[in-house]
């Protein structure tokens, strides 16, 4: 008589050791006692990402985490992992959607095929302010890409001894990492050492690479720059960037300019890390405006208080 209706999706996951992940949704229809309808809700509401209480809790050493990674593509195609680093403090649903087109662009150009992507935290001591500490910054991206079919997020960055620049990330984690992982392209027996890595970034990250420090130094190193540019970059353009400019004023981008690919976000819109502070900071919702896991984290642990939040950038 006094029952509530819920909709429950099961997942069925491949056995363990495959690589190719590929799943099974069935959504159940249970008529439920209003007692049990709030347990069972939130059973199915649970997260399975397992949280951690401080960055001790993590290997520094772990392997990269292949098991989002496809392990074939079609003849004729690079294989690519797309990797994005930054502060995700918090992560937002703008940063992946971003990663989602650059996905399609990649795809969609005839050369490449997507294999997988990652997500890198930036270390705590590369010192920007508004860094949330980093088991929070951990805990929320991981909700933020646990439903996603071809993202991961990676700790390696964040659990070294000190911060690192991102040419070092990309190769000594993302390109290392990537060397033994088999993949078939076609027909063809699958190869190791075919992986490519691809950074995704904004047109301001890149415009950076020109930029000069009031001391005369470069604040890129010209090796990183050739590191980073050599690999391959997928970059969103910006307002107030001029890829085009930039990259012929730039004896370097212009070396590199095949494996430079610029795109439009698919989506426009403002939002971002800072206007999800600044929106908790006047006690405004941020629903819908960050990946529902990491909603309920930042509601759960209340990080609207934390300092680093505190502060307007």
């Amino acid at each position: 008589n006094n029952c509530k209706h819920a909709l429950c999706t099961l997942n069925l996951e491949p056995e363990p050791g495959r690589h190719q992940r590929q799943s099974c949704h069935i959504v159940v229809a249970l008529s439920l006692p209003s007692r049990l309808y709030t347990l069972v809700r939130g059973s199915v509401m649970a997260s399975r990402v397992r949280q951690i209480a401080s960055v001790a809790d993590l290997d520094p050493q772990a392997p990269l985490n292949t098991s989002k990674l496809q392990t074939k593509v079609s003849a004729g195609k690079i294989p690519v992992i797309v990797v994005a680093c930054g502060s995700y403090s918090p992560a937002t649903i703008m940063h992946l959607r971003i990663l989602e087109d650059t996905r399609d662009v990649l795809n969609m150009g005839g050369k490449y095929e997507v294999i997988g992507g990652f997500i890198s935290l930036t270390h705590e001591k590369y010192g920007k302010a508004t860094l949330a500490p980093t088991h929070h910054r951990v805990n929320m991206t991981a909700l933020a890409v646990e439903d996603s079919d071809w993202l991961s997020l990676d700790t390696w960055e964040c659990t070294q001894d000190e911060w690192l620049q991102t040419a070092r990330v990309l190769k000594d984690r993302f390109t290392a990492g990537c060397q033994d992982f088999p993949v078939q392209i076609g027909d063809e027996p699958p190869k190791t050492g075919v992986v490519k890595v691809i950074f995704s970034c904004g047109a301001d990250l890149l415009e950076s690479f020109t930029r000069i420090r009031d001391d005369g130094s470069p604040l890129w190193s010209f090796e990183d720059q050739e590191t980073i540019l050599s690999n391959g970059v997928a970059v969103v353009r910006r307002v107030g960037v001029n890829l085009d400019e930039l990259i012929a004023r730039s004896e370097r981008m212009r070396r590199y300019k095949h494996q430079i690919v610029q795109f439009d976000a698919g989506t426009k819109n403002t939002v971002s890390s800072t206007l999800v502070r600044t929106l908790l900071a006047k006690g405004q919702s941020i629903k819908y405006l960050v990946p529902e896991g990491c909603y309920r984290y930042i509601h759960e642990h209340r990080l609207k208080d934390l300092p680093a939040w505190q502060i307007q950038d």
